[in-house]
C-alpha cells in the first residue's frame, strides 16, 4: 500500500502480467483491500494508473469478502480516473474490484497504480 501513497509517481502498485486482459482465464477479477485510519465519508476514489482500458469497481466490503457488498461506483480505467460514488458512504472498508486488466503504454496487460487517493 505503501508506493499507492507515497506521492512519488516513480513508485506504484501493481498486479502480475498476463497475456490478456480477461486474466487469461487464470481468475475472475484481483481486488486491492484499502482500510482507511477511521471511518470516514467518501465521496470519490482517484488513481493514476499507467495504462488505460480495463474496468474497475469501488466496492463497500472488505478483504475477507472482496466480491460482498455494493457496487459504489465504476468504470474504465485511464491515465487519471476518478471514480465518484453514487452517494456518499460512511465507511472505513473498501475494495477495488478489476474485473479486466489494463494495458500499460508498453502492452502488457496488469493493472499498475501510482497514486491513490480518498475525498
Amino acid at each position: 500500500m505503501g508506493r499507492l501513497v507515497d506521492g512519488d509517481p516513480a513508485t506504484s502498485w501493481y498486479t502480475h502480467t498476463y497475456n490478456r486482459p480477461d486474466y487469461a482465464g487464470f481468475k475472475d477479477a484481483v481486488g486491492l483491500a484499502i482500510t482507511l485510519q477511521a471511518p470516514a465519508t467518501v465521496t470519490a476514489i482517484t488513481l493514476d494508473v499507467n495504462g488505460s482500458g480495463g474496468a474497475v469497481e469501488v466496492r463497500s466490503t472488505d478483504a475477507a469478502n472482496p466480491t460482498a457488498g455494493d457496487v459504489l461506483a465504476s468504470g474504465a480505467l485511464a491515465p487519471q480516473t476518478v471514480l465518484t460514488l453514487s452517494q456518499p458512504t460512511e465507511t472505513q472498508s473498501i475494495v477495488l474490484w478489476f474485473p479486466s486488466l489494463a494495458q500499460t503504454p508498453d502492452g502488457q496487460n496488469r493493472i499498475e497504480i501510482s497514486n491513490l487517493s480518498v475525498s
